[in-house]
């Protein structure tokens, strides 16, 4: 009985076997996995989430109030200001990714790098135009 090992599972294993392991295969068969049996992760973060989500809808009326309040509040961030290119003027970075996807020319990330790259290398044709 001394020679044996209780793993979490209800099996016994001998020492000489158990001493071969390594050392997480042993933590992990004398503790055992964290959940118990029958415990669906599912079921709680699905109510977690719901609960949060209720709390966060915001009504119509909410949302006129706080597009009155927040008027202007972004205008001049760099991505919302107009960007003149060589193709002309796009209301803000966001299109001009957009309409570069569009084109096939590259992925919107991809896109957007190299708007930064231009930006730097030739000033003179691709600029941030401040309200």
């Amino acid at each position: 009985m001394l020679n044996k090992v209780k793993l979490a599972n209800g099996t016994e294993v001998d020492w000489e076997e158990f001493s071969k392991w390594g050392a997480i295969k042993q933590h992990m068969s004398v503790i055992g996995c964290r959940g118990t049996k029958g415990f669906r992760h599912s079921e709680k973060t699905r109510k977690l989430i719901s609960d949060i989500k209720k709390k966060q809808v915001v009504s119509a009326e909410q949302r006129a109030h706080l597009s009155k309040v927040m008027k202007g509040k972004y205008k001049n961030c760099k991505k919302n200001l107009p960007i003149h290119t060589p193709n002309g003027l796009f209301p803000n970075r966001i299109t001009l990714y957009a309409r570069m996807v569009e084109d096939g020319f590259a992925s919107k990330n991809y896109a957007a790098q190299k708007i930064r790259q231009w930006m730097k290398e030739y000033p003179n044709d691709y600029y941030l135009i401040s309200g």
